[in-house]
């Protein structure tokens, strides 16, 4: 603002100064010629009417008032002074600042409606250059944007498509201009369509979005999402502005990942597995249907973490708590198996694991996990144990029945022998003169065969004891004695001696004991079985000894037939037999009771005569289902 004013009057003051110049210059020319006051007057009024046409009003009246002193002092006489002696030439002078002073504002107005008309011919023509520009640009917006759009009036006559619009749905332009815009609508969807098009118009002014279907030219079907506004036209006539986005591939994506989600969940029902989030910052959870049903709520509910915490069974609590914290603290997986409680007090039995989730600087963020419904496995591997331990019990039972001579052999000599002492004993008290002392040395011995027939019966019921698997400390070489001492009985029917090397001091393992009896029992037994068909005496070896990587290692070697050829381990399998009257499930059992105790069993054939059947158990107290 302050150059302007500067401009103004520099370019006044030039104005005033070549005004002065030229009413000078002129002054000179008309008193050397010697006009009179009319004439110069009248030439004045002329360089005063070209001043007001160059300048301002006031610079125009400043000249005038200059000029009417030259007037008064060159040309009225006296001359040289500015005392005017006779009226007329007042009147002149007078005249000459009125006309001059009436002209140059006429000039002054004439010139600035000129200025007005040329400023508002020039604002004119900018408008209508923006106006031109801007139809342009949105021509050129409305033909080439990757937008589908329509104009249609409220009937819904196409009255306008963008080439893209048209090209995008297999058209031409002038194929669609004039036509109902139903007719690009997919069938099932017309009804949609003519209920927004008429809330559209009863919305007059209001965006309006929707998704919908339209036909292509071809017959594919696109998905669109349409963005309308009704609008008033040329003479109060109603149209519809409609912009067409293409969504067919978010819409198939939404539709894939909906199967996707579906397919999830149908999985997770058959697989009852639920599966959830939780964010350590927020605490928000996530919790999927499964997940839900598992743990006994309502689809329709949104339980917090406390209610799922609530269902677990109580004796389990504290042990889920403190894996599940310590898991967090050490940003690591966890998992583990617990119980939870329905609110009818039904009890489920669950397998929980979970890993965490870091964000880009190593930040902990959340922790994502699947809750697995064991209960049917649970109780199917409860009737496979009890199948397993009744199958076992019954090749105890019929095992023990084969040794029914020998079993019979053992028990028959205490017992006999304690019928002999009995007899010595009534002998020695019967005598004219009773022996106490033979007499008392005769019952003592009496005593130690029956409580010999009464060990042997002893370990003859623990054979046969029913029951689920009891883990205690178990010494292994006292065990294997046992065996030998029922089993030699039926090891002396033949030419076959017992051999043992065990070494001495060895640790406990924690086993059942039972089950170890049946698994020496069974080995010891083949072997012997092994022995029977062979003319050359037969030798029975059982080891015993520390072995590697914390484990006992127990070997039965025999000189017997030995293994069939490259089938050492097919001998393992259930009711695989090579004994005319086995039924092929000693050896399997067995190995099923070595491997539950963390252990393992195999067999090697010996470099001369006979097979090796070795295994190991765990020294380190552990449990192994």
């Amino acid at each position: 603002m302050p150059h302007n004013q500067n401009n103004r009057f520099w370019r006044a003051a030039a104005i005033c100064l070549s005004g002065g110049i030229a009413l000078a210059v002129l002054t000179v020319v008309c008193f050397r010629l010697g006009l009179n006051l009319a004439t110069t007057a009248c030439l004045y009024l002329i360089v005063i009417i070209l001043l007001s046409l160059w300048g301002s009003f006031p610079v125009s009246f400043v000249c005038s008032l200059v000029a009417a002193g030259f007037l008064a002092y060159y040309f009225a006489p006296p001359i040289f002074s500015f005392r005017v002696s006779e009226p007329l030439h007042a009147v002149v002078i007078v005249a000459f600042l009125i006309a001059s002073a009436v002209i140059t504002h006429l000039v002054s107005r004439v010139r600035k409606s000129v200025e007005e008309a040329h400023s508002e011919i020039a604002d004119r023509k900018r408008a209508e250059e923006a106006l031109r520009n801007s139809e342009e640009q949105w021509r050129n917006v409305f033909e080439n944007n990757p937008t589908m759009y329509f104009v249609v009036d409220a009937s819904g006559t196409i009255l306008s498509v963008n080439p893209f619009g048209a090209e995008r749905l297999g058209y031409t332009v002038n194929e669609l201009a004039g036509h109902p815009v139903l007719d690009l609508f997919y069938e099932a969807d017309r009804q949609a369509v003519r209920r927004n098009t008429a809330l559209c118009v009863e919305k007059l002014g209001e965006s309006m979005s929707w998704e919908i279907r339209k036909v292509r030219k071809n017959g594919t079907v696109i998905w669109v999402r349409e963005t309308a506004r009704a609008v008033l036209g040329s003479q109060n006539r109603t149209i519809i502005l409609i912009a067409c986005e293409d969504v067919t591939e978010r819409k198939q994506a939404q539709q894939k990942l909906q199967q996707s989600e579906a397919y999830l969940q149908e999985a997770q029902r058959l697989g009852r597995m639920g599966s959830w989030a939780h964010n350590t910052s927020t605490g928000s959870l996530f919790a999927s249907p499964e997940l839900l049903r598992i743990f006994g709520f309502t689809p329709d509910e949104k339980p917090t973490q406390e209610m799922f915490v609530d269902r677990i069974h109580p004796e389990d609590r504290h042990f889920t708590e403190e894996v599940a914290e310590k898991a967090k603290s050490e940003k690591t997986d966890f998992e583990f198996d617990h119980r939870i409680v329905l609110p009818d007090g039904s009890i489920k039995h669950v397998h929980s694991l979970a890993h965490p989730v870091f964000d880009a600087s190593g930040d902990l963020v959340e922790y994502i996990g699947t809750i697995i419904d064991v209960t049917e496995r649970k109780r199917a591997e409860d009737a496979l144990r009890q199948a397993q331990a009744d199958l076992a019990r019954v090749n105890r039972i019929t095992t023990m029945g084969e040794l029914t001579a020998s079993l019979a052999h053992e028990v028959n000599q205490p017992i006999a022998a304690a019928v002999t002492n009995a007899n010595t004993c009534l002998r020695w008290l019967t005598r004219d003169h009773p022996n106490l002392e033979e007499a008392r040395a005769a019952a003592l011995r009496m005593v130690k065969d029956a409580t010999r027939a009464s060990d042997i019966i002893g370990r003859i019921r623990l054979a046969f004891k029913k029951g689920g698997p009891e883990r205690e400390l178990v010494d292994v070489n006292e065990v294997i004695r046992e065996m030998i001492f029922l089993l030699r009985g039926e090891a002396a029917r033949y030419p076959i001696s017992i051999r043992t090397d065990l070494t001495a001091g060895l640790p406990k393992v924690m086993a059942d004991y039972v089950q170890l009896q049946q698994v020496f029992m069974n080995l010891m037994l083949n072997g012997i079985e092994a022995m029977k068909e062979i003319s050359a005496a037969g030798e029975l070896t059982i080891k015993s000894q520390r072995a590697e990587n914390g484990h006992l290692l127990i070997s039965v070697s025999d000189t017997g037939v030995g293994l069939p050829p490259q089938q050492a381990d097919q001998i393992f399998n259930a009711f695989y037999t090579t004994k005319f009257h086995g039924i092929g499930m000693g050896l399997s059992i067995s190995r099923t009771i070595v491997e539950s105790h963390g252990g393992r069993l195999w067999a090697t054939a010996n470099s001369g005569q006979g097979a090796t059947f070795s295994l190991t158990l765990p020294i380190e107290v552990e449990e192994y289902e």
